[in-house]
């Protein structure tokens, strides 16, 4: 579902082709072609399908869960047993606190830009598709849940 949003988005955004064209084409002929050590280096290309999640979200809730027994979370508040618990993926993810520059609209490249400020070099892995960043909710790392919790 991911990359048929990344699909409609390019379609829909035609401008960013030659962008991401460029990138890939300066990317593949320095590397010598696709390895994996490579793709790292798509910076723009990683940014924009980051974005496209962002926008594009397979559900407006997620990471649903029923709690099986009682559960106190770390600042004190107690889980009865059997409620649903989910987290308001949507909301977290269009939220102009947590966005790089503050606005909620489609910017494929601000996850790319806030990796190579010299300002913040934590950014460099922080900001990639594949690192989990803490408001975001819609991939799944396989970490195991509490013992009270279930999926």
């Amino acid at each position: 579902m991911s990359a048929a949003h990344a699909i409609y988005d390019l379609c829909a955004y035609p401008e960013y082709f030659p962008p991401l064209r460029e990138e890939l084409n300066m990317v593949l002929e320095s590397s010598g072609g696709w390895t994996k050590p490579v793709i790292p280096k798509f910076r723009k290309l990683d940014s924009f399908l980051k974005e496209s999640q962002r926008i594009n979200l397979p559900a407006s809730l997620t990471f649903n869960r029923i709690v099986r027994e009682p559960l106190q979370l770390a600042d004190s508040t107690i889980l009865p047993s059997g409620p649903h618990i989910a987290m308001a993926s949507d909301a977290i993810l269009n939220d102009p606190e947590y966005l790089p520059r503050g606005k909620v609209d489609f910017e494929p490249f601000q996850w790319a830009r806030l990796r190579e400020d010299p300002a913040h070099a934590e950014n460099v892995h922080r900001t990639n598709l594949r690192q989990l960043i803490a408001k975001i909710f819609t991939l799944d790392t396989g970490n195991t849940p509490a013992p009270a919790v279930s999926s």
